[in-house]
């Protein structure tokens, strides 16, 4: 059986509503910044929905999907000048084509739209934010066969179509007065990682878990122990070696939902092996709002520039990400 490799991201792109490049957009979310406002579209009672929304930028559709794509692209390859990119398998992520506003052409669309040329091995995950774990698992299993050496793992994503915002407005879903909800974003975030290799300094990803909840958003019958997440923060434990009492902080996609707040927090009373006496949550979406298929690379695209960083809250954290379909995904970092 062949090994699957720890990976080690080696450049980082962000494009955000607090920023348009990862050191800025870095910063933003260091400083608690945000950039919520009024949008031109209605919500219940003839309000502005508010909402991150990118600025200064005049394009919708596909048209600004790949706008955000070439800028965090571009990043990525600017900061790897000795690494051309058809030397790099893309992996890109998008919004799943299920999700209301979303058209099943867009994927061929924004694929179209890319000014460069990859590896052969590329593929599009349009599994939303859950796609992160099926990239990582790709990337890994490449590396493990040789048949590619370097992966762009791109997330792409916009809440910004109105059927897609009156579709969480029906189900109660968006941040208000009287609902925790979430705040609806868009953005782009871009990683490229490598097999790590001895003698390496980097932000490194040492495990990686995978499970699927039963008791999920989309359904009412089961009751929600989060077991999902359990297995998933057990499995990516196992695979980097490490207890989760060693482990400083962790991070995630959580966006204002309740329901997502308190899967978390029952997860590690499950795994945690012994008492902490601190344990932080970093919360980007406080400043990003719900970024969708992004968040995944976003997060990692932040995480390279904060825990290289003076002011980093650990060496160590725990990554989790929850799909309202019940994908559940589980990282460990280190550096």
């Amino acid at each position: 059986m062949i090994q699957m490799p720890q990976l080690r991201i080696i450049a980082g792109g962000m494009c955000c509503s607090v920023g348009y490049s990862a050191p800025a957009a870095s910063a933003a979310i260091r400083a608690e910044i945000d950039h919520f406002h009024e949008t031109d579209f209605v919500g219940a009672g003839g309000k502005p929905v508010i909402g991150a929304q990118l600025y200064q930028n005049p394009l919708w559709g596909p048209e600004r999907y790949t706008w955000m794509f070439e800028r965090v692209t571009q990043e990525c390859l600017q900061r790897l000048p000795g690494i051309p990119p058809q030397a790099m398998t893309l992996i890109l992520l998008l919004p799943e084509q299920n999700r209301p506003g979303i058209n099943a052409l867009w994927a061929k669309q924004t694929v179209n739209g890319i000014s460069h040329s990859f590896h052969r091995t590329s593929r599009v995950f349009p599994h939303g934010k859950s796609a992160l774990g099926s990239a990582l698992t790709y990337a890994r299993a490449l590396f493990a066969n040789k048949q590619s050496e370097y992966a762009l793992i791109v997330g792409v994503d916009s809440y910004f179509q109105p059927e897609t915002l009156n579709y969480y407005l029906n189900d109660d879903r968006l941040l208000s007065g009287d609902n925790h909800g979430f705040i609806p974003g868009e953005g782009a975030g871009a990683v490229v990682v490598t097999a790590v290799r001895p003698g390496e300094r980097g932000v490194r990803i040492t495990g990686v878990g995978i499970a699927q909840e039963e008791a999920h958003w989309l359904q009412d019958e089961k009751v929600h122990r989060a077991e999902g997440m359990t297995a998933a923060i057990r499995m990516a434990q196992a695979q980097s070696g490490k207890a989760l009492s060693g482990y400083q902080f962790h991070i995630g996609d959580i966006s204002g939902e309740a329901y997502y707040f308190k899967e978390i927090s029952l997860a590690l009373t499950r795994c945690f092996d012994e008492p902490v006496a601190d344990f932080p949550n970093l919360t980007p979406a406080s400043s990003l709002g719900e970024t969708g298929a992004a968040v995944g690379p976003l997060i990692l695209a932040y995480l390279s520039e904060l825990m290289t960083g003076k002011d980093a809250p650990g060496r160590s954290g725990l990554v989790h990400f929850s799909a309202d379909s019940g994908y559940r995904v589980v990282l460990t970092v280190e550096y």
